[in-house]
């Protein structure tokens, strides 16, 4: 899945992932760790060999830690004990002090939420300290402009589908199989296609991966 991280993509623990971090909930790890804040991931620069990845978060709430309207810049674990965000996520992200998000680390284990498990842990954590509307636009990177075959619709909490390039008009060629994904919140583009639709798709590489958003000038999916 290209430079995503293997973690699940709501931020629990990989199924690949065997240690004996803190099972808390939404509210334990907002007593145990330093920053509970929920944002809209700006950026996300990848580091392939130390798996990780350098990652800018604009914050719309907080319930600990840093206030509504900073932005941070944490360390995020892309290992299977670590973390999967895009930009354009909005994400609820638990962290210690360092902002070193990762997994498996004892008492400083992060938690990560987003989609249905963001909205059941903002439900339990309660009215936010403050908060800010975000109006920052998430990074992007080549354009990528193609009309090709859906040949497999992989969502699950995140929009996922594959395809394969049929006519290439920008930043791809005729037969390559792309994974293209979009974030989760308000950026979020529908790819509710099915195997087998002729999808017409304007998005941007990131990685391996094509990302569709409502918050990139000019992304958009649609059948043919």
């Amino acid at each position: 899945m290209g430079l995503l991280v293997s973690l699940s993509l709501v931020g629990a623990p990989a199924s690949a992932c065997d240690c004996d971090g803190p099972s808390d909930g939404a509210v334990g790890a907002r007593l145990r760790l330093d920053h509970v804040v929920r944002g809209r991931v700006l950026a996300v620069e990848p580091d392939l060999k130390r798996q990780r990845a350098r990652v800018a978060l604009r914050v719309a709430q907080s319930w600990k830690g840093a206030p509504a309207g900073k932005e941070l810049t944490f360390e995020l674990d892309t290992s299977d004990c670590g973390f999967e965000l895009l930009p354009g996520d909005d994400a609820l992200i638990f962290a210690p002090a360092g902002l070193v998000v990762e997994g498996c680390a004892d008492q400083r284990s992060a938690r990560g939420s987003l989609g249905q498990r963001l909205v059941a842990d903002t439900t339990a954590l309660g009215p936010a300290l403050s908060s800010t509307r975000i109006d920052a636009l998430p990074s992007a990177g080549p354009r990528v402009r193609f009309e090709g075959k859906v040949d497999a619709n992989l969502s699950t909490q995140r929009p996922v589908v594959r395809a394969r390039v049929s006519t290439a008009t920008e930043g791809t060629k005729p037969g390559e199989l792309l994974v293209v994904q979009s974030p989760v919140g308000d950026c979020a583009a529908p790819l509710d296609f099915r195997m087998g639709d002729f999808v017409v798709v304007t998005g941007y590489r990131w990685g391996d991966v094509i990302v569709v958003s409502r918050c990139l000038e000019g992304s958009s999916a649609a059948r043919k």
